[in-house]
């Protein structure tokens, strides 16, 4: 194996370990954003403003989630 193969062998696998990391720790949050919307969608907005809050929250949640791990700065 040439010494360009190992390192993109190793770049693709510090890669998908990095992305697995990642969907660990914000895949509850996105799930419970998209949940949270899809109840909205359904009941409508008006009188929800608690889940409309919850929404934020996470979604606010998800992006020091990501920032915390360099995806967006």
């Amino acid at each position: 194996m040439k010494f360009e193969d190992l390192t993109n062998l190793i770049e693709k696998q510090g890669a998908d370990i990095f992305k697995a990391n990642l969907q660990q720790f914000i895949q509850p949050v996105a799930s419970k954003i998209e949940e949270s919307v899809e109840y909205l969608e359904a009941k409508g907005y008006d009188d929800n403003t608690d889940i409309m809050l919850i929404v934020i929250e996470e979604a606010t949640r998800l992006v020091r989630k990501l920032r915390k791990h360099g995806v967006i700065v």
